[in-house]
């Protein structure tokens, strides 16, 4: 419907609305002669330009922001943290790695999918995987299923944790260790918190047992797996253990 006609039909109704209100009689069901004759007529080639401001802008999609909102992902590390996005090559000896070590039937595979980076996680040459594993086998209210691979050692798999949500912060100060892990953790009923993983020498503690850490402000460090999650899911942009 063209926008004059619009305006056309709407003073009329209110006209028409605002006569019959005022001058219909009580209790009668039938308009007034007069007051339907009052009824203003309005041409098509007048202005109401002041009284229907053009609103046609907010209406045009080149005048709205294009693209989508910014992510939140990642919005308490501090300015000076790396963040690195993870790989987007699929990877036929991670995948099958992690199939093998949850034993995940073959019509599981599709409906599962996983990230990956390479980092130094313990200081030494040598780097290694951690992986985020996504989907009904390895997620839950507090988190997802993360694991820390090895492939200098055949892709072992050293050490898997649980309630891990992205992104996940290194620290750049081993402390002649390992470097320290923060991340969010939340669910069962507590709310979001940021926890250190902290290294013993040959693993980390559980995000469980992790202590809360308060300020990240001053620590350096890369940023692991900063993928928007939700967003991938929605643009189909995943790999699955079926890639």
């Amino acid at each position: 419907m063209k926008r004059k006609q619009m305006k056309r039909i709407l003073l009329a109704a209110a006209g028409a609305a605002l006569l019959t209100g005022c001058g219909a009689i009580p209790g009668s069901q039938k308009k007034s002669e007069d007051a339907q004759e009052q009824i203003p007529v309005i041409y098509e080639d007048e202005d109401f330009s002041d009284e229907f401001p053009d609103d046609s802008e907010s209406m045009d999609g080149d005048s709205m922001e294009n693209g989508a909102p910014e992510s939140a992902v990642g919005a308490w590390l501090p300015p000076q943290a790396e963040r690195v996005y993870s790989e987007r090559n699929s990877s036929i000896v991670i995948g099958g790695t992690i199939i093998d070590h949850f034993n995940l039937p073959e019509e599981e595979w599709e409906e599962n999918r996983y990230y990956y980076n390479y980092v130094n996680l313990d200081d030494d040459d040598d780097e290694e995987i951690f992986a985020l594993l996504v989907g009904p086998a390895f997620s839950g209210s507090g988190g997802f299923t993360g694991l820390w691979m090895e492939p200098s050692d055949n892709m072992a798999i050293v050490q898997e944790f649980t309630l891990v949500n992205n992104p996940i912060f290194v620290t750049d100060d081993a402390n002649g260790q390992g470097r320290g892990l923060i991340m969010e953790r939340s669910g069962g009923g507590a709310g979001t918190e940021l926890v250190l993983l902290t290294f013993d020498g040959k693993n980390y503690c559980s995000v469980s047992d992790a202590e809360p850490i308060e300020d990240v402000s001053d620590i350096e460090g890369t940023a692991i797996l900063c993928d928007d999650l939700a967003e991938d899911m929605l643009s189909g942009d995943f790999m699955t253990l079926a890639d």
